[in-house]
């Protein structure tokens, strides 16, 4: 049972992690010399 919690979580904290990704991007869109960031989710496994 606690194997599914940590699945859960780590799912979780996976969705979090790019949604950060994401929004920083539209928040710096207009920032001059700013460059994108994608969230690579390989490198959290």
């Amino acid at each position: 049972m606690m194997r599914g919690f940590y699945n859960g979580v780590s799912g979780i904290k996976t969705q979090s992690f790019g949604m950060d990704v994401w929004s920083n991007n539209i928040s710096n869109i207009n920032n001059v010399g700013f460059k994108a960031s994608i969230p690579e989710f390989k490198n959290l496994i």
